[in-house]
């Protein structure tokens, strides 16, 4: 199982990681550089509120669930499940409310100066309501340690979706508008959520009944210290997007976010083997096999680290020529 659950994390980061590439490539065709910035602006509006509305419940599902499962307690299992998600609803209802009495206008007016993203602030409350539910979803499913279906359900479906839209789209007329690139992968995103949904609730459904109980008080002690971590490593890594976005146009926007996009390649490899290797450790060291993990260890961040060198000479030398590749002229 540990072995079959590693080589489902690979597979979808690799998957997750060249079909975003290639989302983000159509997406350069299809929208124009302004309208792309912007999508890259809305996208991390979205996903930095989302962070703020789930309160740590998607890090502190995981451990619950999974250590009311180890002590054979299901019903705590199941509670836990049922009170963080229904925090969740009320906080991401609140924080979308927020958004729609004039916080997504106000982000677009007076810090990003945007005329484009004022058009489609509308919009914010609804994404938010998604990404904070999936990502709870997703987070609850590796509770199960059901890592097959949280992968499937976590990006894999969405990028693969949203992939094969925005490809017919090209395809078909050549260009999109920002309001029709965000309504597909809203839907591809609600859709990938609901049919995840569908699967907890099986996997809720067949826990026995049992002994077990948790408050709010021992949910809260468990998900805000990791809420707090979370939430400033987040903004963190989203800041650098937000001080272009506010005091740049929103072409310069796009072609920060071109760049970033294919960075990720340099990093790729060794996010791959972070999520292969972190069940592996964990099981190593708990057995005392540390001579046969450092080994393991030796060997995994020489190959990483080989293909990060690689990729990131590959940008030094051609950087320019890689970026017209995969986006277009405009961003060279």
């Amino acid at each position: 199982m540990l072995v079959v659950n590693s080589a489902w994390v690979v597979a979808g980061k690799v998957v997750a990681v060249f079909l975003g590439l290639t989302l983000n490539a159509l997406l350069a065709r299809l929208l124009s550089p302004e309208s792309l910035g912007t999508y890259f602006l809305f996208i991390s509006i979205v996903s930095v509120s989302a962070v703020i509305a789930q309160l740590g419940m998607k890090q502190a599902i995981v451990r619950l669930v999974a250590q009311s499962r180890a002590m054979a307690q299901p019903a705590r299992a199941r509670q836990a499940v049922r009170t963080s998600f229904a925090w969740v609803v009320a906080t991401t209802l609140v924080v979308s409310l927020l958004m729609m009495a004039g916080g997504g206008e106000w982000l677009a007016v007076s810090l990003f100066k945007s005329p484009i993203l004022v058009q489609v602030a509308w919009l914010i409350a609804p994404f938010i309501v998604w990404v904070a539910l999936h990502n709870q979803m997703v987070e609850t499913l590796r509770g199960f340690n059901d890592i097959r279906m949280a992968t499937i359900f976590g990006e894999v479906i969405i990028v693969t979706l949203s992939t094969v839209a925005f490809f017919v789209l090209w395809l078909s007329t050549g260009e999109s508008d920002l309001v029709t690139a965000l309504l597909i992968s809203l839907v591809a995103g609600v859709s990938a959520t609901v049919f995840g949904g569908v699967v907890l609730g099986g996997r809720l459904s067949r826990l026995g009944e049992g002994e077990g109980r948790i408050s709010s008080a021992e949910l809260f002690g468990i998900a805000i210290p990791l809420y707090l971590v979370g939430l400033a490593s987040y903004v963190v890594a989203q800041f650098d997007i937000w001080i272009i976005g506010a005091y740049r146009p929103e072409s310069d926007v796009a072609l920060y976010g071109a760049a970033i996009k294919l960075a990720i390649l340099i990093i790729a490899p060794l996010t791959m083997v972070n999520a292969a290797l972190a069940p592996v450790i964990a099981e190593m060291f708990v057995q005392d096999k540390h001579q046969e993990l450092e080994k393991i260890l030796r060997v995994a961040a020489t190959v990483a680290t080989a293909l990060a060198l690689g990729a990131l000479l590959i940008f030094v030398l051609a950087g320019e020529a890689v970026l017209g590749l995969v986006f277009g002229e405009f961003y060279r």
